[in-house]
């Protein structure tokens, strides 16, 4: 799935920097609660290394108790046809 809802693209943030607001951290707990309630926990989760990417992987893991490891990408723009996980 996709990270949650960031701030606003700044020319005076890089985008890869881009942190996530309330509501990007409140949903990325809630999607990750929702998927253990699902019995859908995933084996093994990629982020990129993008803050916001790499903020709503690991919040969906540890409010879920997710059992996986993730795997931090260095590359953050993926297309988004072939995307199953958190990018």
């Amino acid at each position: 799935f996709r990270h949650g809802m960031s701030i606003n693209y700044s020319k005076h943030l890089v985008d890869h920097d881009r942190i996530l607001v309330k509501k990007g951290i409140e949903d990325a707990k809630k999607m990750g609660k929702f998927l253990k309630k699902q019995n859908e926990l995933p084996e093994y989760v990629i982020s990129s290394s993008a803050v916001r990417a790499k903020t709503t992987a690991e919040l969906a893991s540890k409010s879920g108790n997710w059992n996986c490891k993730i795997k931090i990408e260095k590359k953050y723009m993926v297309d988004h046809q072939i995307i199953y996980w958190i990018y």
